[in-house]
C-alpha cells in the first residue's frame, strides 16, 4: 500500500462514520510502513472504544517488527535532525507535534491510551521531552503523575526519586507499578535507596519482599550487611532465602561469615541458596565451606556445592575430596574437576578411573574428555578395553575431541567395537576428520 492510500485511510479516521473508522484501522493494521503509526496514534484517541482497541492492537503488532526498533532509535537520537526524521517516518508533521500529542495522551481517560503514550515517550530520551514531562509530576490527577514518573525515570531523571519512594510505600498503588518503581529507585538513587528497599524487605506481602530483594542486589554493599543480618534472623523462610542472595552480592568478608554460619540451617532450600552465595562470593574460606557442603544430607545441596567448587576453581580441595569415603562425594568431586580443567586435575582424574564405583569412573572419564589434552590419549586407549559400554563410549568421546593424529588408530579400532553406540560415535568422529582433511 502506498502513501496515498495511507493518507486516504487517515482521512477516513477523521470522519463521523464509526464503521468507516473501524475499517480504516483494520486496513492499517497489517501494513509494514511506519507511516501508519501517526494515523494509529490518532485512532487511539477515538471516541469509539472498539476503534481505540483496534489501534492499540495494531501498534503492538508493529512494535514487534525490526522496523519499529529503527524508528525508536531515531526518535531518541541526540541530534534534532535524527529525531525529526524519525517523526516524519511515522507520518507525523514533526517531532514536536509528536511529543505534544503523546504528552496529551498521558492525560487520556483510559489505560491503553496512556500505556501507548508511555511506550513512545520512553524512546524520546531528550531534554526537550523531559521539560514537557516534568510539570506533569505536579498534576492533580494521580494517574497522570504516575505515568509521567514512569517515563521520566526511564529517562534517568532524578527528579522522580521522591515520587518513586511515594509509589513504593503506597499500599493502594498497583503492585506491578510498585515493583517497577523499586527497580527504578535502585537505579536512580543508588545507595540512597537502601533504607526504603530494606523497609520493603520486611513487607507483609511475599511478592513485595521478593521484588525488594531483586532491587537490592545491584546495591549490595557493606552498609547493607548489618540490617540484612537482622532480617535474616527473624524473617520468614522465603525472605531469608532472598536476603542470602543479596548478601552474596556484597563482596564482604562479613557477609561470607554470615553465609557460612547458615550452612547448618534446618531448611535444605536455605542451605542450597547459602552454598550458591558462598560460591558467588568466592572469598577466603569458600572452598572449605563448599567441601563441607559436599557431605550435606540433601542431594540438591551436594550438587550445588560441587558446581560451586568448579566455579571457584578449587582444584586442591576437590582432589582431596576424591579420597572421601562417600562414593557420591568422590563422584561430585570428579565432575567438578572437569569444570576446573587445570593441569593439576589430570593425574587425580586418571587415578579416579580405577575407583571401585562405576559412577566415579564415568565422571572422571567425562572430565578428562572435556580437558581435550593429548596427554590423555594413552588413558583413553586403555579405557577402550573396559568391559563397561559407557566407559568405552566416554573414551571415544575423549579421543574424538583431541586434535592429534595419534587418535586415528584408536578411533578406527573403536569403530569395530561390539557395541553399536560406541561404533556409531567412533565412525562419526572419523567421518568428521576425513571431511576436514579433504577441505
Amino acid at each position: 500500500m502506498n502513501e496515498e492510500q495511507i493518507a486516504e485511510l487517515f482521512e477516513n479516521l477523521k470522519r463521523g462514520d464509526v464503521e468507516a473508522r473501524r475499517k480504516a484501522v483494520e486496513a492499517l493494521k497489517g501494513m509494514d510502513s511506519p507511516k501508519v503509526l501517526w494515523p494509529l496514534l490518532t485512532a487511539i484517541r477515538d471516541e469509539d472504544e472498539a476503534v481505540r482497541k483496534l489501534a492499540v492492537e495494531a501498534i503492538r503488532q508493529f512494535s514487534t517488527r525490526e522496523l519499529a526498533t529503527k524508528i525508536a532509535a531515531k526518535l531518541g537520537a541526540p541530534e534534532e535532525e535524527g529525531r525529526e526524521e524519525g517523526a516524519r517516518e511515522m507520518g507525523a508533521p514533526g517531532w514536536q507535534s509528536l511529543l505534544d500529542t503523546l504528552v496529551g495522551m498521558l492525560r487520556g481517560s483510559d489505560g491503553f491510551t496512556r500505556r501507548t503514550a508511555f511506550q513512545f515517550l520512553s524512546f524520546m530520551k531528550s531534554e526537550k521531552a523531559a521539560e514537557q514531562l516534568l510539570p506533569l509530576l505536579s498534576e492533580d490527577d494521580l494517574s497522570v503523575r504516575r505515568w509521567a514518573m514512569r517515563v521520566l525515570s526511564d529517562m534517568g531523571r532524578k527528579e522522580t526519586i521522591p515520587h518513586l519512594i511515594e509509589v513504593v510505600r503506597e499500599e493502594q498503588a498497583n503492585p506491578r507499578m510498585r515493583w517497577s518503581s523499586m527497580r527504578s529507585l535502585a537505579r536512580l538513587a543508588g545507595e540512597d535507596a537502601l533504607d526504603v528497599l530494606l523497609e520493603m524487605l520486611g513487607h507483609d506481602d511475599e511478592e513485595m519482599r521478593k521484588h525488594a530483594a531483586d532491587a537490592l542486589k545491584p546495591l549490595a554493599s557493606e552498609r547493607a550487611v548489618v540490617p540484612l543480618t537482622e532480617i535474616l534472623k527473624t524473617g520468614p523462610k522465603t525472605t531469608r532465602r532472598w536476603v542470602i542472595e543479596v548478601l552474596a552480592e556484597t563482596s564482604s568478608d562479613r557477609a561470607m561469615s554470615i553465609l557460612i554460619e547458615h550452612l547448618s540451617d534446618e531448611d535444605p532450600a536455605i542451605r542450597r541458596t547459602v552454598v550458591r552465595g558462598i560460591a558467588n562470593l568466592g572469598r577466603a574460606g569458600a572452598a572449605s565451606a563448599l567441601i563441607r557442603a559436599l557431605e550435606d544430607e540433601h542431594p540438591d545441596v551436594r550438587w550445588t556445592a560441587s558446581l560451586g567448587l568448579g566455579k571457584i576453581k578449587a582444584a586442591r580441595p576437590l582432589v582431596e575430596a576424591l579420597k572421601s569415603a562417600s562414593p557420591e562425594t568422590r563422584c561430585l568431586a570428579a565432575k567438578s574437576l572437569g569444570i576446573v580443567k587445570s593441569p593439576e586435575c589430570f593425574t587425580p582424574l586418571v587415578r579416579a578411573l580405577d575407583d571401585p564405583e562405576k559412577s566415579v569412573r564415568k565422571e572422571a572419564a567425562r572430565s578428562l574428555a572435556g580437558m581435550r589434552t593429548e596427554k590423555a590419549v594413552p588413558v583413553f586407549v586403555r579405557l577402550l578395553e573396559d568391559s563397561d559400554r559407557d566407559i568405552r563410549w566416554l573414551a571415544v568421546s575423549g579421543l574424538g575431541r583431541i586434535a592429534a593424529a595419534a587418535v586415528m588408530d584408536p578411533l578406527e579400532k573403536a569403530a569395530r567395537d561390539q557395541d553399536e553406540l560406541v561404533r556409531w560415535l567412533a565412525f562419526r568422529f572419523l567421518r568428521g576428520r576425513s571431511s576436514t582433511q579433504r577441505k
